[in-house]
């Protein structure tokens, strides 16, 4: 298990990356941009028309999907479990991480998370599916 701390990840930034970035590390650099909250770098690893399915907000464009949610949550302690790659196809990916994160009117929730990705050829999420046990925030969202 590994959490993420400034000095492990840098932030993601679509101008800069180069040609051959690798899937992990796109993860990696997008949960470091979610933990802190980045709309812009959160976005920066995003292909322009990329669709985030979530099981509380359904399906949207990313660009509202982490407007809506940063709207609705202040904080997140991110530990990554593991970083799992199709063997048959290297643009998907999944990661499972448990996520400590409040609410914007402070309640606290604490679950473990799939995030299911689909990478364009720049490695860059085309397709983000989003896993979790809803029961502990229905309704509080």
């Amino acid at each position: 298990l590994w959490i993420l701390s400034a000095d492990s990840l840098s932030a993601c930034n679509g101008k800069a990356r180069e040609v051959g970035v690798s899937a992990s590390t796109t993860i990696q650099r997008y949960l470091r941009a979610v933990q802190q909250h980045d709309y812009g770098e959160v976005i920066a690893c995003f292909a322009e028309d990329a669709v985030v399915a979530h099981p509380i907000f359904g399906r949207q464009p990313a660009a509202s999907f982490f407007q809506s949610l940063f709207a609705k949550t202040t904080a997140d302690k991110l530990t990554v479990k593991t970083i799992f790659h199709c063997s048959d196809n290297p643009a998907t990916a999944a990661v499972l991480f448990f996520d400590e994160w409040r609410s914007a009117d402070g309640t606290e929730f604490k679950n473990d998370i799939v995030l299911i990705f689909d990478f364009d050829r720049d490695d860059r999420v085309r397709n983000l599916t989003v896993v979790f046990d809803t029961f502990p925030v229905r309704g509080k969202l």
